[in-house]
């Protein structure tokens, strides 16, 4: 079976969105809705992992934070990216030895989930790569079984839920 549309996307979004309680597909203002921030796990095959990386002062951690940056800015607000409107860029990002860079992707919805943005990520990761210099393990994220969770399996705590002292 071969890769949804951008249209299929898009209907799943705006049905996601439109299903939202006091929400209207017609209305939708993105400055309404709650933030909603994912993590999501990314293999890159053609840098090494150095310590340097832990260091966010280093030359080398800023070049690739603005390398993954940039490559998923290409994945969700791509011009004709259902998630263009709702996309509110990346928070942080680690790296770790193998050098899987997770990065915290933030949306200006609460109308979001991990299977649209893992779904998104598959289907424009080929032409975001073309703007940057990297070179990713497309398989490792589309294989990650939950996008909500880093690869050594830490919760990444829901930002909509807040904790009474």
């Amino acid at each position: 079976m071969g890769q949804p549309s951008r249209w299929v996307w898009g209907v799943l979004l705006c049905l996601t969105i439109s299903t939202t309680p006091g929400s209207s597909a017609d209305s939708v203002d993105p400055a309404t809705f709650d933030t909603t921030t994912l993590a999501l796990a990314i293999e890159i095959t053609n840098v090494g992992f150095t310590a340097s990386l832990q260091n966010c002062h280093s030359e080398y951690s800023k070049w690739m934070d603005a390398e993954v940056k940039m490559l998923l800015d290409g994945v969700y607000k791509c011009d004709d990216c259902v998630t263009k409107l709702y996309y509110g860029g990346v928070g942080c990002i680690t790296y770790r030895s193998g050098l899987i860079a997770t990065a915290s992707i933030i949306f200006k919805t609460d109308a979001i989930n991990p299977y649209i943005v893992r779904g998104l990520f598959e289907q424009n990761i080929a032409t975001a790569l073309l703007q940057t210099k990297l070179i990713v393990n497309k398989e490792y994220t589309s294989m990650t079984p939950d996008p909500t969770k880093t690869p050594d399996s830490t919760e990444i705590p829901d930002p909509t839920v807040t904790s009474d002292p």
